[in-house]
């Protein structure tokens, strides 16, 4: 992560970290959760560098695993789990309740 000869710029950096990891770079996820666990080039987010590292992880990096284990303890692991767990039950919820309302305007069915 040096560049030669360059002013260093953390915010330029983590511009082309995100683009290479939303393009599934597993080195890139890996640095993305660096620079977002520090704050570097943008606010401190590690809910955020947490779901990169654990990207980074799933693809075989070793170094996005050890991210993981170091900076996270058994509780936040808890708690992010439950979390998602969460947001995955309101977003279930809210896709049930809208096909609800779709079957009460579509009104009664004939079932002949």
């Amino acid at each position: 992560m040096e560049g030669a000869g360059v002013e260093r710029d953390d915010a330029e950096a983590l511009k082309w970290f995100r683009r290479a990891a939303a393009q599934e770079d597993a080195e890139a996820q890996k640095n993305l959760g660096h620079f977002l666990w520090h704050g570097r080039g943008a606010p401190v987010d590690k809910k955020e560098a947490i779901r990169w590292w654990r990207s980074a992880a799933s693809k075989g990096s070793a170094n996005a695993k050890s991210n993981l284990e170091r900076y996270l303890s058994d509780w936040d692991r808890f708690v992010i789990d439950v979390e998602d767990a969460y947001a995955a039950w309101q977003d279930w919820l809210q896709r049930a309740f809208i096909r609800i309302i779709e079957a009460i305007l579509s009104g009664p069915r004939d079932n002949r």
